[in-house]
């Protein structure tokens, strides 16, 4: 019985430091979840307010990217996994979308249509991976 008991301690004490590192590590992608996400919305209201200034459309793709990097961190299932994929992938539509119609106005140059193109397609096709 005593043995079982040291036993059952030790694995606990050994496995502390993993629990503790699992939890910093949660913690860590939380953080940086919300630092993505504010910071990739606070680079949308800033366009928002003046829609013909130029457009850094890697930034708003990465910015996105590690957003959906963070969730994928969070999501222990297969299924959320491809689920941060996906809202990757609507902000990349949308972004796109967005991107269009500012060309079609004169606001928004080819380079950044055909960027805003390619971060879309990529989003397809890592969703189409992960499924």
């Amino acid at each position: 019985m005593a043995t079982r008991i040291l036993t059952a301690i030790l694995l606990l004490a050994l496995a502390a430091p993993t629990l503790r590192a699992d939890t910093q590590a949660h913690d860590n992608a939380k953080a940086r979840l919300a630092s993505a996400r504010q910071t990739y919305d606070g680079m949308l209201k800033r366009w928002a307010l003046d829609p013909a200034a130029p457009v850094d459309c890697d930034k708003i793709s990465q910015w996105s990217r590690r957003w959906m990097e963070a969730e994928r961190e969070l999501a222990a299932a297969k299924e959320a996994k491809a689920a941060a994929i996906k809202s990757h992938l609507e902000r990349m539509t949308t972004f796109e979308s967005r991107i269009k119609e500012l060309r079609q106005q004169g606001f928004a140059a080819a380079h950044e249509a055909s960027a805003a193109e390619y971060f879309r397609l990529e989003a397809e096709q890592w969703l189409r991976q992960a499924q």
